[in-house]
């Protein structure tokens, strides 16, 4: 799994990081998709696995990191009304 799954049960430990049920529901919901996805393109199945699959366990990893820092952000364009152009 470090590089790309290559079975079908390489996916799952991601499910160790949902962190509510509706994370949980999400990652479920999107590897259903991945799953969908397979027969019906040409692309090979670790695409759609890492699209679907790795790809919202990411956002999951990374969303608090995101909610940290997007107050800091905004304080700093609001700090700055010209948008950080000089005159």
């Amino acid at each position: 799994m470090a590089i790309a799954p290559q079975l079908a049960y390489d996916i799952l430990p991601l499910w160790v990081i949902p962190r509510t049920f509706t994370q949980s529901a999400i990652l479920t919901a999107c590897s259903w998709i991945a799953v969908l996805a397979w027969p019906l393109s040409p692309v090979h199945r670790v695409f759609w696995t890492n699209c679907w699959t790795h790809l919202p366990a990411l956002i999951f990893v990374l969303w608090p990191l995101v909610k940290h820092w997007h107050p800091r952000l905004e304080q700093a364009t609001q700090a700055d009304p010209g948008g950080g152009t000089n005159p």
